[in-house]
């Protein structure tokens, strides 16, 4: 089996997700992609290559939920 092949990034549109939470905070939420391999050799079920994503995720608070009183 071949090693797994670094595939550079050309681009990335990294789109936040707005999360609004029932305690009344407001949160944001977004995966940013680190880095991208090929494994050569493997592909999915529908014959798709196969890829493996090296991801972080990162959350920004918008509004934090109201302190409670006293």
């Amino acid at each position: 089996m071949s090693e797994p092949e670094l595939v550079e990034i050309d681009e990335a549109i990294e789109r936040w997700s707005d999360i609004k939470l029932a305690d009344g905070a407001q949160v944001r939420v977004k995966m940013s992609v680190l880095s991208v391999y090929r494994l050569p050799g493997k592909y999915d079920a529908a014959g798709n290559q196969a890829y493996h994503v090296n991801w972080v995720p990162t959350m920004g608070v918008l509004v934090p939920p109201p302190r409670p009183a006293g």
